[in-house]
């Protein structure tokens, strides 16, 4: 992909504004071999034209946004469709005190279809191209609070605290429908269900997601602590159910709580571990998904003669 952006600050008696005009285009592809034979390919492309003004007015920040979108959809899963859409955006956020900030956003959303699993890519074969396959559409909603907390144990130090409450809600939602063995396809030619072929659908019902994001974030010259904790859950407007995934289970996790600790023994070495566990799940379905915990170790290198690189 390629993005060129172009960023102009203005200064007036109504306060300072950051124009961001960009044009962005990528391809995304998918292939899928098979004892070194190619069983298939398919791809997507999507253009994008995108405008946003900060309005900053003292301790106010306004910032509207508006994008457009030209998006062709893959072969085997729409037919290369090509959908045209335009988004708008609003964010604010005002300075309560010079450290302590309250920030709302609405953003309207656009999702067209994506590439199937690369396992399940075929040519279109067993396949049901959907045609008449509908964009998700929908909005985000979200309003939070966050601060921070300086010189606690030493000089310069910090302690950012935030919390965070959103709701997202989805139209024209697509699944895709897997064939084969005891599952039930789609018709190969209606799309209905009840066939042998797998496709992407739209589902008959919307849905809305609530959730919950709380996060504090301590920092010192060469150390680094964070922990944070984040729920969501789906509910359908008809069933009540949560969101289906394609393991025929819903997309849900359990609460999610993660630990992060770093250290930079030099400017140029960071040393850190992170922690994620995620508590077990009854969807609104009634699916079941147990806990689990990963951890991750890692390092990375800034030498210092080579500026950008990491």
């Amino acid at each position: 992909g390629a993005k060129v952006e172009n960023t102009s600050e203005i200064d007036s008696s109504f306060g300072s504004h950051k124009l961001i005009a960009g044009v962005e285009h990528y391809k995304k592809e998918s292939e899928m071999s098979r004892d070194f034979a190619k069983l298939g390919s398919d791809e997507a492309k999507n253009t994008s034209v995108y405008l946003e003004d900060q309005w900053r007015l003292d301790k106010l920040t306004v910032t509207p946004g508006v994008r457009y979108d030209r998006y062709e959809s893959p072969e085997f899963v729409a037919g290369g469709k090509k959908y045209d859409n335009v988004v708008g955006a609003l964010a604010a956020s005002y300075n309560i005190t010079p450290r302590t900030q309250v920030f709302a956003s609405y953003t309207q959303l656009f999702n067209g279809p994506d590439l199937s699993q690369a396992i399940f890519n075929s040519d279109g074969g067993d396949t049901y191209v959907n045609n008449n396959l509908k964009a998700e559409e929908g909005d985000n909603s979200e309003v939070g609070i966050s601060t921070t907390l300086r010189n606690l144990t030493t000089e310069n130090d910090a302690l950012q605290l935030s919390a965070k409450y959103f709701e997202t809600n989805i139209e024209n939602f697509m699944s895709f429908v897997r064939a084969g063995g005891t599952r039930v396809g789609l018709n190969c030619e209606t799309g209905e269900l009840g066939g042998s072929c797998q496709g992407m659908t739209n589902s008959d019902e919307d849905y809305e997601i609530k959730g919950v994001e709380l996060a504090a974030d301590y920092r010192t010259r060469d150390f680094g602590m964070g922990l944070s904790y984040s729920r969501a859950r789906s509910e359908g407007s008809k069933t009540g159910e949560s969101i289906p995934s394609v393991s025929g289970s819903s997309a849900d996790s359990g609460d999610r709580y993660m630990v992060n600790l770093n250290y930079d023994p030099t400017d140029e070495l960071g040393l850190g571990w992170r922690s994620t566990y995620v508590a077990s799940l009854t969807d609104n379905s009634g699916n079941k998904k147990p806990n689990y915990d990963v951890h991750d170790v890692y390092m990375n290198y800034t030498p210092s003669q080579l500026q950008g690189v990491k």
